[in-house]
């Protein structure tokens, strides 16, 4: 899935006639192999309806969260995040995702 989410990104540049696309699918197949993986080795006989009802409703609580955070223009906030905090940040997510495959 960590496959997808890196030449997903890359395919939908490619085709779309936008300089510039916007991809979550990093976080997401994160977010759903960790979930899967943390479910599967929990009750490794989980069955699979309990393991997409999992994701749709993660997938529909981000959705929600992300329009409302859009709805209340709380994005303005960045501009008074210093830089070097803001690059900081970034690069510990990206330990943290690099990390966390590895494990």
């Amino acid at each position: 899935s960590m496959l997808v989410a890196a030449v997903g990104p890359i395919v939908l540049l490619a085709l779309s006639k936008l300089p510039v696309i916007y991809c979550a699918d990093t976080f997401v197949a994160a977010l759903f192999s960790d979930m899967a993986a943390s479910i599967l080795t929990k009750n490794p006989k989980a069955p699979w309806a309990t393991l997409c009802a999992s994701m749709a409703l993660s997938t529909a609580l981000m959705g929600v969260s992300e329009w409302l955070l859009g709805a209340l223009q709380v994005g303005k906030v960045v501009q008074f995040v210093p830089t070097p905090v803001m690059t900081g940040y970034l690069a510990s997510i990206g330990y943290i995702l690099l990390d966390s495959c590895t494990k």
